[in-house]
């Protein structure tokens, strides 16, 4: 590896910046993953990013991608867009294809491909060059600009943007690749959601797919008492008689938001639906079955929880299930997927559907999804990884959706669907094709980096309540003064994240001297981890940053522990249990280890961690001034009961 000799601009003071695969070359500024070598944190990022979401500004990679296969890329991509914050950027530096078959068709291919710098000082021919290229050092899928844009839509990247090498918008960005020669240099955003207007409400398209005309009046009215007025209703005809016709003409009459189209042949439900979308105007789209309800305010309820969600790509709700005469059937298969509004992230529900074969979103008249979201879907909006649905076209459609994005769900039933005796569905033939379809979407799912292949553990999907209940009191406030840089705070809740206790705990990080990254991180890893709390600006010395985190805690115990310091599997069951079983028992602990377990009030009683610098010293003197039993391991210090 050649170095090159510009060094990289100092980052802004408080950015939170990521190198992935740093190799012998870590970036000053940023933290430095890699599976081993000079990295701050080892580990393999095909496992997941150590990042809370929307925590970090920006994530630098270079030449790591091209040892991924393409599923491991796609799936690297979407870990990227989740760590990222609203608005944060993705370098990528990697060999490009198109220049090496540029190369190869070049007469002085041998110089041009710069393999000697390599220690390829001679190589036969092109063909050669071009296996060496693609298949040397691990390479799995190397992409070219057409690939990469292609891959990094689909994991719900935005703003694509051609580099040269050292060069950028973002001053972080500017110097950072260590390695001279050709390589393909890209940067991608995390698209940052546009807020509503109340001004000028977005036009949603309601597509209604029709056939049957026994139920399509009540349908389409249920369309047209929309709260959400700015609509536009489209109706496409698949039915061979004319009452759909007509029943559309009375409704435009008085209302110029509908608009019918007879199709010039049967087109079928998916391809109604993409004849719909292909004449929708709407910043949203709405589907309705032509059998289907929609409650008034379904739309635009819908439309607020996408919007306000951050990182969905899709909004549906609970729907009811009705019979032919429009009465509430039993909810024997449609159980919720939660008890209150949450956001679901798109890659466990998509594996949790593809595992079980089951579509536990609901049918198209239950979701509500952006267009532009939706513009890539190809080669028709029912489609998932280039295969276009044959049948079960709403989960090509989930699966493409959740690929970039959240799912946004609201508990109250706002739709119902109709159950009928003459659904296609019900038929033998369609299960049969509907199996196949399961297995295209499997095949199609794993190729891409969205499905392992088998089901999550337990059936266990990551869900972020929207309005979040007032956390339980917990019994345990474990307290962590920290200071330092980012690396070693992540390292310390990363160990934090494996110790258990049967009780509610919270995590009160208390700043002894954080790094502005690492106090950024954590400000914003707040949002989404609400056991987590951090406490006010940095105080001088561990024993105020402990004092100051106690008095934020509601525990009653307390566990002082530094978060920057290692501490053996088991620790904090080891300090806190003997205070479970000895009601007499003050605080315990390690003599060996800094960690201390301490009943609330007997901390205030004893004054805290007193003024010095050794807060553990301060507060067993403390302590024992009060007459409180501590025992360090197996030996107490006084014997004294605790008030």
């Amino acid at each position: 590896m050649t170095e090159r000799q510009t060094r990289p601009e100092a980052p802004a003071a408080d950015a939170v910046l990521v190198n992935v695969g740093c190799g012998d070359q870590p970036l000053p500024g940023f933290v430095n993953l890699d599976l081993d070598r000079d990295a701050d944190l080892k580990l393999d990022v095909r496992r997941g990013l150590p990042f809370a979401d929307g925590t970090v500004d920006g994530i630098h990679s270079e030449h790591f991608v091209e040892h991924l296969t393409q599923g491991e890329l796609l799936a690297f991509l979407r870990e990227c867009r989740r760590a990222l914050r609203p608005g944060g950027v993705v370098r990528v530096a990697t060999p490009d294809l198109a220049e090496i078959v540029r190369c190869y068709a070049d007469p002085d291919w041998h110089e041009r491909c710069g393999l000697k710098d390599y220690g390829y000082d001679w190589l036969a021919n092109p063909c050669e060059m071009l296996n060496v290229c693609l298949r040397d050092w691990g390479h799995q899928h190397v992409v070219d600009a057409v690939e990469l844009k292609r891959l990094a839509r689909l994991a719900g990247l935005a703003a694509p943007e051609v580099c040269a090498t050292g060069e950028s918008r973002w001053p972080f960005f500017r110097n950072v690749e260590t390695r001279l020669g050709r390589h393909l240099v890209m940067e991608f955003r995390r698209p940052a959601p546009a807020p509503l207007s109340l001004d000028t409400p977005p036009l949603v398209s309601v597509l209604i797919a029709a056939y049957e005309p026994r139920w399509f009046e009540a349908a389409l009215q249920s369309a047209r008492r929309q709260t959400h007025a700015h609509l536009e209703i489209l109706v496409g005809d698949d039915s061979p008689g004319g009452e759909i016709e007509a029943a559309c003409l009375r409704h435009a009459a008085v209302d110029p938001r509908v608009s019918y189209v007879r199709n010039p042949s049967v087109l079928g439900e998916i391809d109604n639906w993409q004849a719909l979308y292909e004449r929708a105007r709407g910043d949203y789209v709405k589907c309705l079955a032509d059998d289907d309800l929609l409650e008034p305010d379904c739309v635009a309820r819908l439309v607020a929880a996408l919007a306000g969600s951050g990182g969905a790509t899709l909004a549906a709700s609970y729907r009811r299930l009705i019979d032919e005469e429009g009465r509430v059937l039993p909810d024997d298969f449609n159980a919720p997927l939660a008890a209150t509004d949450v956001l679901i992230r798109g890659t466990d529900l998509a594996a949790l559907m593809l595992g079980g074969r089951r579509n536990l979103i609901g049918e198209p008249t239950t979701c509500l999804f952006r267009r532009a979201d939706a513009a890539d879907a190809l080669p028709a909006l029912m489609s998932f990884g280039g295969r276009r649905a044959l049948t079960n076209g709403d989960m090509s459609l989930w699966c493409h959706l959740l690929s970039k994005g959240d799912l946004v769900l609201l508990r109250e039933p706002l739709s119902s669907f109709r159950q009928r005796t003459t659904q296609t569905c019900r038929s033998g033939r369609h299960r049969a094709d509907a199996q196949r379809a399961w297995d295209l979407l499997g095949q199609d799912a794993r190729r891409l980096g969205l499905w392992s292949g088998a089901a999550p553990a337990g059936g266990r999907i990551a869900a972020r309540p929207l309005a979040p209940p007032p956390p339980p009191t917990p019994e345990v406030s474990v307290l962590l003064p920290a200071a330092g840089d980012l690396p070693a705070i992540l390292r310390g809740l990363a160990a934090l994240g494996a110790e258990q206790l049967p009780t509610a705990i919270e995590y009160v990080v208390a700043d002894a001297g954080l790094s502005a990254p690492a106090r950024r991180y954590l400000e914003r890893a707040l949002a989404t981890q609400p056991a987590l709390q951090l406490t006010g600006a940095a105080v001088a010395g561990r024993a105020a940053a402990i004092d100051q985190a106690a008095a934020m805690a509601r525990g009653a115990c307390l566990v002082i522990a530094n978060l920057d310091a290692p501490l053996p599997a088991g620790w904090l069951a080891a300090v806190v249990m003997p205070l479970v079983s000895q009601p007499d028992l003050a605080a315990s602990g390690s003599a060996a280890e800094p960690a201390l377990a301490v009943r609330a009030d007997c901390f205030r009683q004893a004054g805290g961690c007193g003024a010095g610098d050794d807060w553990r010293r301060g507060l067993l003197e403390g302590l024992n001034r009060a007459g409180f039993r501590v025992l360090l391991d197996a030996a107490p210090m006084v014997n004294n009961p605790c008030a």
